[in-house]
């Protein structure tokens, strides 16, 4: 499984270089099995998306 740092990475990564909205969902496709709890996914997507939309509040992006 991996670390939330690294979860964390890869999801912005993704939002950044996407060309349009990223859904959890889809989020969830750039895992491969047994990356991420396979019974909390959803919330350690949510949890690692509401971090960078904490650390992005002092940077001149904004998170939706």
């Amino acid at each position: 499984m991996l670390e939330e740092e690294k979860i964390k990475q890869i999801i912005e990564g993704a939002l950044l270089a996407a060309d349009s909205p990223l859904t959890v969902a889809q989020l969830g496709h750039l895992f491969q099995p047994g990356e991420l709890d396979e019974e909390n996914a959803t919330k350690q997507l949510r949890e690692a998306l509401q971090v960078l939309q904490d650390d992005a509040a002092g940077r001149g992006v904004e998170l939706k």
